[in-house]
């Protein structure tokens, strides 16, 4: 089985996740993939011999690259597998999508592409009610991994407890609610827990050109797209409190547990929100590999019973790791993919 992902940036989030983690494990179900770099998108509108070796090609989020519609045409015009592979609810409305202007030019081709693909995969339960209605097959839930191998501690822990909260400049109002003129902030829970429990937090994210960074915060880590480094730098915060809030809206519900695997890849106990249906952490077992807290006094109590408690933490992220090895293992979800890739054939 050739499968070839169009479209690839070396050890940046979605194309890692979602493929590139798993070079080392699909001779072990007879795939051989290979990957198309995003530089190279123009000249393979030229040469389409990258296609012609493949029997399944992978589209993902490069719907905005204008190469991609040629190829998704050429890769159907040769009778060779598509399949369209989505980590987000990119039709949605919320102000959260990234490059959501550019992304709403490309809406009709996210349909075509989701109408037309021979298995539609999505990373979250959740997805599948927005892509069901527009594919012909129901879609397939391929989850993410996680290889704790990258999670390396090289530094001294600090003599001061900390929390750790990641995301970009978008995804603050998950942490500190929304914030007046007067930058007074109201709704954010986890900003009101970890104010109460008077511990300083770290933010590894992009915090922009010429904006200013929010006082709040006791540190900054920029956000680095390759993940060993990310990976590195997450786990060497020593943070006693992984925060992962989501405010809520339809783009937020269809968001994965990626946060969690992160952080319990890095020892570090997890407080996530708590909302309803196939949410994003709903596959937390709130107070044995994770806390699960939806509003003021739940986001307090389990700040601060991790805070307080140095063998729960430990407790918590033993279990979490457990079921990362059993459940979010990179060969067992090479497996899954290699299944996707015969039903795409077949």
């Amino acid at each position: 089985m050739k499968v070839l992902y169009w479209g690839h940036e070396e050890w940046t989030p979605i194309p890692y996740y979602r493929g590139q983690q798993f070079r080392d494990h699909w001779p072990l179900y007879e795939v051989t993939a290979a990957y198309l770099r995003y530089s190279d998108f123009l000249r393979a509108a030229e040469d389409w011999r990258p296609i012609e070796w493949a029997d399944v090609v992978v589209f993902r989020r490069w719907y905005q690259d204008p190469t991609t519609p040629l190829a998704w045409a050429e890769v159907g015009r040769l009778g060779k597998a598509r399949v369209y592979d989505t980590d987000d609810w990119d039709l949605g409305t919320s102000r959260k999508i990234p490059h959501r202007a550019l992304i709403a030019k490309h809406h009709d081709l996210i349909r075509q592409m989701a109408r037309e693909a021979d298995i539609v995969t999505v990373a979250t339960p959740a997805l599948v009610r927005h892509y069901a209605s527009l594919s012909r097959r129901p879609p397939v839930v391929v989850r993410n991994a996680v290889d704790r191998s990258l999670y390396v501690n090289g530094s001294e822990p600090p003599d001061r407890l900390t929390a750790v909260f990641y995301g970009s400049r978008a995804r603050l109002t998950d942490y500190f609610g929304e914030t007046d003129q007067r930058g007074r902030h109201s709704g954010g829970y986890a900003h009101a827990a970890i104010t109460n429990a008077r511990l300083p937090v770290i933010w590894m994210g992009d915090e922009g050109v010429g904006e200013t960074i929010p006082r709040e915060f006791s540190r900054i880590v920029p956000f680095d797209r390759d993940l060993r480094n990310f990976a590195r730098a997450l786990t060497e915060t020593h943070a006693v409190v992984g925060l992962a809030p989501l405010a809520g809206d339809e783009f937020d519900a269809c968001k994965s547990e990626l946060h969690w695997l992160d952080y319990s890849a890095a020892d570090i106990p997890v407080v996530a929100q708590r909302m309803m249906g196939d949410s994003p952490y709903a596959v937390i077992r709130s107070g044995h590999d994770g806390f699960l807290a939806r509003g003021h006094s739940e986001w307090v109590g389990s700040v601060q019973m991790l805070a307080r408690n140095p063998s729960l933490r430990s407790e918590m992220v033993a279990a979490a790791q457990e079921r990362l090895d059993s459940e979010y293992d990179p060969v067992k979800r090479a497996g899954e993919w290699a299944e996707v890739f015969r039903g795409a054939v077949s």
